[in-house]
């Protein structure tokens, strides 16, 4: 939920507003918090090259994938120095940080096509690809912490779980790849 991603970046930045230290410019969070469904979407370049490999690859989308998240980082490590370095003007930065949400936009986006199709959506049909879009929320892995995957994942991924159980949802979008165990529901009373 975008929702609750901007609640989460600003109870963040609250709380870095209430250090008792000197205050320093407060670091950007908008790269660092994302949302999107985690279960739908590539999360390295492995999956996506498997993607293709099962079509055609005429127009060499594999090399122009890695190619476009490779300078989506490239973008992003250079706004990251630009808020490390604290000399740099506002709108340097500003200029910075749109060049890496156009790349991520980008690669998004043809990451979702993709993927559409391999959940039989035809990407070309916009009204078809915006429904897929919006019920599934894909969120590629390889596309918004590249570096972070490239070098191996990440130790600890802190999420807001799934309130409810994938049988009740999945009438509304599917998740492929994935198996589940069903687990007894508990609750704790706390007198």
């Amino acid at each position: 939920m975008e929702e609750a991603v901007e609640i989460a970046r600003l109870r963040m930045f609250l709380k870095l507003m209430a250090r008792d230290s000197e205050i320093e410019p407060l670091p950007d969070l908008d790269f660092n918090l994302r949302a999107g469904n985690t279960l739908v979407g590539f999360a390295t370049l492995g999956e996506v090259q498997e993607a293709l490999t099962s079509k055609l690859d005429l127009e060499n989308s594999q090399e122009r994938i890695k190619t476009t998240a490779s300078e989506a980082d490239d973008a992003f490590q250079i706004f990251r120095w630009m808020q490390i370095e604290q000399r740099m003007d506002s709108e340097e930065m500003g200029q910075a940080k749109a060049d890496v949400r156009e790349k991520l936009r980008e690669l998004n986006d043809e990451l979702d096509r993709y993927l559409a199709s391999e959940y039989r959506v035809n990407a070309s049909d916009t009204t078809a690809f915006e429904l897929w879009c919006k019920s599934h929320q894909p969120f590629h892995w390889v596309a918004e912490f590249y570096g972070t995957m490239q070098s191996g994942g990440f130790d600890v991924i802190v999420g807001n779980p799934p309130w409810k159980e994938y049988s009740a949802v999945k009438r509304l979008y599917t998740v492929q790849g994935y198996a589940t165990e069903k687990a007894a529901i508990f609750t704790r009373c706390v007198h």
